[in-house]
């Protein structure tokens, strides 16, 4: 049975006979006729009965013009749906903690005002809940802190991002002198959650050095380690995304460190098989452009 069926159906329903239902679909009225008939056949019922001059709906009938109108109804909401869906295109974003709390809010703004009319929709999650997303095509896109290994997932570099010691002005280090991690482990320590990908990259660092790190404080937030680092309370780890606004304010300040800064990647990625449209890829193209400003 297919949609057409029942426009022809309603139209007899409707105007009360086959003639004036081909009239109104531009039908022959046999091509008519054929279809009502196959719809008899195809549940084993009469939907019409003729009495006199009049084309009148039978008791089954009355049963199918209600599921009809219902269909017929649905397939119209169905167009208006997908119209609107047209017009407003929809980008879903998975981002983790740093990215999507300091970065990210400026540079959807930013596209914003540059007059794009896509809406996003940014959830801030862990790196491995945005690659199962992905691969379940409730997110778009994602922008995580690890590379991903699976096969079925593309990505790249987007942002480079550096993680940085801090304390209070009033932490008794010396603030002219360069610190090993070493050092810095028998410091106590104010970190992330473990599981986190910034706090993984930590714990693969301290590996490496004799002894565990005196760990104070553990936290799923960096606000918090923020605000036990202004405390006093001992030396924070984070991206200096989220510190230099503190140490501008003279609230905290950076322990210099010796050897290479500690650098960690933001990655972009997507599904292989996701479909993008022309205004989603210039989308990310400028927000990738955009943080590629912040490196």
């Amino acid at each position: 049975m297919k949609v057409r069926d029942l426009e022809i159906f309603l139209a007899v329903a409707e105007r009360g006979g086959f003639t004036k239902a081909s009239e109104k679909l531009y039908l022959a009225q046999p091509s008519v006729s054929r279809t009502i008939k196959q719809l008899e056949d195809l549940y084993g019922v009469q939907l019409f009965e003729r009495f006199g001059k009049k084309t009148l709906l039978t008791e089954a009938g009355e049963t199918f013009l209600y599921h009809a109108r219902r269909m017929i109804h649905e397939k119209e909401s169905l167009e208006e749906a997908m119209k609107d869906h047209e017009k407003t295109l929809h980008l879903r974003i998975g981002s983790s903690l740093t990215i999507g709390t300091y970065i990210l809010p400026q540079v959807v703004r930013l596209l914003q005002e540059k007059g794009s009319s896509i809406k996003f929709s940014v959830q801030v999650e862990n790196s491995q809940s945005i690659i199962r997303k992905i691969k379940e095509n409730l997110l778009d896109v994602g922008i995580i802190e690890i590379p991903s290994l699976d096969s079925s997932i593309d990505s790249k570099v987007i942002l480079r991002d550096r993680l940085v010691p801090v304390c209070s002005p009033k932490y008794h280090l010396d603030p002219h002198r360069i610190f090993s991690w070493q050092e810095l482990t028998e410091e106590p320590l104010l970190l992330r959650e473990k599981g986190s990908a910034g706090r993984d990259l930590l714990d693969e660092r301290f590996r490496k050095m004799i002894g565990e790190p005196t760990v104070l404080m553990e936290s799923s937030t960096n606000e918090s380690l923020v605000s036990a680092a202004r405390e006093n309370l001992g030396v924070a780890v984070l991206s200096h995304f989220i510190v230099e606004p503190s140490i501008k304010l003279g609230l905290l300040r950076e322990i210099e460190m010796e050897g290479e800064p500690f650098i960690r990647t933001f990655h972009l990625i997507w599904h292989k098989d996701k479909y993008m449209k022309e205004e989603m890829k210039e989308a990310l193209s400028f927000i990738e452009e955009e943080m590629g400003k912040w490196m």
